[in-house]
């Protein structure tokens, strides 16, 4: 099945940095720090650049947060 994406889906699916960090989420000892996740990379990003990441995947639905304690 096809689907089309939105201009918004599409910048964040096309950036290495989101994918890599939708990826992260599936590790094991994952945290939700920016400031871990920024330590992990291979290629540096701010803490401040993981946030905005984030952000941007929530936003258009390519990351949910799990509320479960």
């Amino acid at each position: 099945r096809f689907a089309l994406l939105s201009p918004e889906t599409f910048a964040v699916i096309s950036d290495w940095q989101h994918f890599a960090i939708r990826e992260m989420v599936r590790m094991r000892d994952f945290r939700e720090d920016p400031r871990w996740i920024s330590e992990r990379l291979r290629f540096k990003l701010t803490p401040k650049q993981v946030e905005r990441a984030i952000a941007a995947l929530l936003g258009v639905g390519l990351l949910a947060r799990d509320e479960q304690g």
